[in-house]
């Protein structure tokens, strides 16, 4: 199985998991060879793929949400339809843009998933920047 195909169905089996308000969990799932491993370190993101136990591609991420003014259920749920839009093409995080009424998510990347990347990805509400995610990462030679 090719990475991107493996990562596009890893990452989509990990969006429920992904979009909680966790901070110190682990999510992983395994595909003949191919092992994707999403660990929450306290608010840090660390999502590695395996082939035969050694690790192949990495991406690392810090999201944060910027205000506390804001019911962090609902905000699950967009960013759980948001992510749920990742194009097969670059299965990082969500679309480039995805809007639901005054909910607003952006995506920004720079790179290819299989050789080396760095993105940002947003959320507003109200023309308010209220989550940020910062990730980067690729291919380990």
């Amino acid at each position: 199985m090719e990475l991107k195909e493996f990562l596009y169905k890893a990452k989509k089996a990990a969006i429920d998991y992904e979009t909680t308000d966790s901070e110190s969990d682990e999510f992983s799932i395994r595909k003949g060879e191919l092992d994707y491993v999403h660990k929450n370190i306290g608010g840090r993101v660390v999502e590695t793929v395996s082939h035969k136990k050694l690790v192949v591609w990495t991406m690392a991420s810090h999201p944060a949400i910027l205000t506390e003014d804001i019911n962090k259920k609902i905000f699950y749920v967009f960013l759980r339809r948001a992510l749920n839009k990742m194009p097969c093409e670059s299965p990082l995080r969500g679309p480039d843009f995805f809007r639901d009424s005054e909910w607003e998510y952006t995506n920004h990347l720079w790179g290819k998933v299989d050789r080396s990347f760095d993105g940002v990805e947003r959320v507003t509400f109200d023309n308010l920047e209220i989550f940020s995610n910062p990730y980067k990462g690729g291919i380990i030679r």
